[in-house]
Order: C-alpha cells, then sequence, then structure tokens
C-alpha cells in the first residue's frame, strides 16, 4: 500500500511500483481493495496487489503496529520538499486549499514520516519523493523483494476510467489516472508560492529535520 501527503508523489511511486513483476496494480484510488477489484487481481495469477490511499494506520501506527491486520500489508510511505507540495496544491486550488491539505497537516505527515524512520516498522518502508530519481528507488524495491521487469505498457481502461487527454483539475480523480500513462519525470522544478506559504512552511521544524530547509531559496 502506498501512501502519503496530497500531491507527495503518491501516484509516481504506485506507477513504479506497479512495473514490477508478479504486482497487479489497482488503479483508482482508495483506502481499500473493492471486490471485484479483489477478485480481479485472483483472476491475474500475480503474487501481490498494489493500492493507493491514505490509511488511518499511519496515524496510530504505534499501536496498529501490534494487529494481526496491520501486518499481512507492505506499506510504503513517501513524502517531498513542501514547498513543491505547496507549489503543486496551490495550482491544484487556486480558489483555496482544503483544511485538510493545509501546511499544519502537512508537518503532522512529515512527522509520521519521521517517526517511521526512526522507529523502523519491519513492514513500512519511507523514501522520499527526491530519490526516486536516484538509486535508492532501486534499493527500495529490494527491500520490498521486488524486481522492476521492462517499463509497463500504456493501461487500457478496465476497471476504470483512463483519459486519454489531460482533465481538467477540478476533476481530480479522472486527473490521477490520466497520470499512470504518463512519463516518468522529477516535477520538482520551480518553487512559485506567496511569502505568506513560505512563511508557514518555515514554522515547523520538521521540515528542517527532513534536510527541507533552504529549499525556498533554491
Amino acid at each position: 500500500m502506498v501512501c502519503g501527503f496530497p500531491h507527495s508523489g503518491t501516484t509516481i511511486l504506485k506507477c513504479k511500483l506497479g512495473e514490477c513483476d508478479g504486482v497487479y496494480e489497482i488503479i483508482n484510488e482508495s483506502n481499500f481493495l473493492k471486490e471485484h477489484e479483489y477478485q480481479s487481481f485472483l483472476r491475474s495469477g500475480k503474487e501481490t496487489f498494489l493500492i493507493k490511499g491514505k490509511p488511518p494506520s499511519i496515524r496510530d501506527l504505534r499501536d496498529l503496529s501490534k494487529s494481526a491486520l496491520f501486518n499481512k500489508f507492505q506499506i510504503v510511505f513517501i513524502t517531498r520538499n513542501p514547498y513543491y507540495i505547496f507549489t503543486s496544491l496551490c495550482q491544484r486550488f487556486p480558489d483555496g486549499i482544503p483544511n485538510n491539505h493545509e501546511v499544519g497537516a502537512c508537518a503532522m505527515e512529515a512527522e509520521k514520516f519521521h517517526e517511521c524512520e526512526l522507529y523502523k516498522y519491519n513492514n513500512v518502508f519511507t523514501i522520499k519523493y527526491e530519490d526516486l530519481f536516484t538509486d535508492k528507488l532501486e534499493e527500495l524495491l529490494g527491500r520490498l523483494g521486488l524486481k522492476r521487469s521492462q517499463p509497463k505498457p500504456m493501461f487500457q481502461p478496465f476497471l476504470c476510467y483512463i483519459p486519454k487527454e489531460k482533465p481538467d483539475s477540478a476533476h481530480n480523480a479522472a486527473l490521477r489516472n490520466w497520470q499512470v500513462n504518463q512519463p516518468f519525470e522529477n516535477m520538482n522544478k520551480k518553487i512559485d508560492l506567496s511569502s505568506e506559504y513560505i512563511t508557514k512552511i518555515g514554522k515547523y521544524p520538521i521540515f528542517k529535520i527532513l534536510n527541507y530547509e533552504n529549499s525556498c531559496s533554491t
């Protein structure tokens, strides 16, 4: 299961994991596996299903790590430079970012990410968006016991609709599905934020702990 804060690279990460041998990728975003998706996974003959969501398990890992259900999953947790996260979110929501996508929520997610780095849960793996474009991606695949095959072919619509043209940003689910077939590209290109957001981000020490302290000037 892939999880992380919105616009932190979960879609790209899921696509790269989906290229691995024996992995059946669930295209639609969801916090649970639907029955028809599970049946399709069984028919595929593959060993592992891959789903992207933001499960409650990330909020209280220490308690949930003791449950039998939690240990049935491998969770890959991704984080990203917050200055780029909010550049993307401000473009996505020009009339105002939702409260659950605001800087405080992002900082809480970053703290959970750091907890995972320190606590070393057996089945929780971490990676930064910036490291997807380095050898650390291959290292992650190795730790997961996955081997990447040839780049996957274009997905064809089956159990979900995958648009051929880029949808309007107002249609978030369709936009996310469209992204599945796009080239693998580092989108950390230009920070475009108001001074208000730069100040907000700078108030949270966790971003500096994750080595994102000078990001607004790069």
